[in-house]
């Protein structure tokens, strides 16, 4: 991308027509020139794959991210929510979003409708959950305020709308490193599990984030399936 757009920028630069133009110009065309050498120049780029696979790639990791979001998310619900605290888990959590979720949610990309895939997403990328959960806590934040443009959360986002993911992120990681399944000895999301930002805030406001109780018709359901013989192949929570 900066030896494309340097090339952009030398094209531009002849053209200019003033010297103050000229002299910013000038600037942008170092200042991609730099990024370029310091992403490892001709070499690097010639080993680079196209454009359209690193996009696909992107797109792929994005949605298993998202997953692994949903999952965590999930969990904090139900550890939120009275009726369901001594059943939270993560194991639970991956099975409303692959049984229960897909038919609920109008996502972009549909939710898968088996547990392997939930399974990889939450083992690959538990590490970014917080962040992708807070994505979801702010989306819902835009819908219930009216804005019909939470659908575009985040490709497009706002000063303040970024404030809010933020710290929303650090109040969902807290909350991931307290909650404690019962029965367990380790937290949902242990720090350690965590990859590191290199932003974030350093009083996090655990109440800022509340939690939308699921839907009477879903606990329906998991109740029914709780119900059901131990060997009858129900993963549980």
């Amino acid at each position: 991308m900066a030896a494309a757009q340097a090339e952009l920028q030398f094209v531009r630069l002849e053209a200019v027509r003033d010297e103050a133009e000229a002299t910013s110009g000038q600037h942008w065309l170092g200042a991609w020139e730099g990024m370029y050498q310091r992403s490892g120049g001709r070499r690097t780029l010639v080993a680079t794959p196209p454009v359209e696979t690193m996009c696909e790639r992107f797109e792929r990791v994005r949605s298993q991210a998202a997953i692994a979001g949903r999952v965590f998310y999930t969990a904090l619900q139900l550890a939120a929510d009275p009726r369901t605290r001594d059943q939270a888990s993560i194991n639970l959590a991956k099975d409303i979003v692959h049984r229960d979720l897909p038919d609920k949610l109008p996502t972009v990309r549909p939710l898968p409708r088996s547990h392997k895939p939930v399974d990889e997403a939450w083992s690959n990328h538990r590490c970014v959950a917080p962040l992708a959960a807070a994505a979801v806590v702010t989306r819902d934040t835009l819908f219930a305020g009216g804005q019909e443009r939470g659908n575009q959360f985040p490709a497009d986002v706002t000063a303040t709308e970024m404030i809010q993911l933020v710290r929303a992120e650090a109040a969902l990681k807290q909350l991931g490193a307290e909650t404690v399944p019962r029965r367990r000895s380790k937290s949902i999301l242990p720090p350690d599990d965590l990859l590191p930002l290199r932003f974030g805030v350093n009083r996090p406001d655990k109440d800022a984030v509340t939690f939308r109780p699921l839907a009477d018709d879903i606990l329906a359901a998991v109740r029914n399936r709780q119900k059901r013989p131990k060997n009858s192949g129900l993963r549980g929570g």
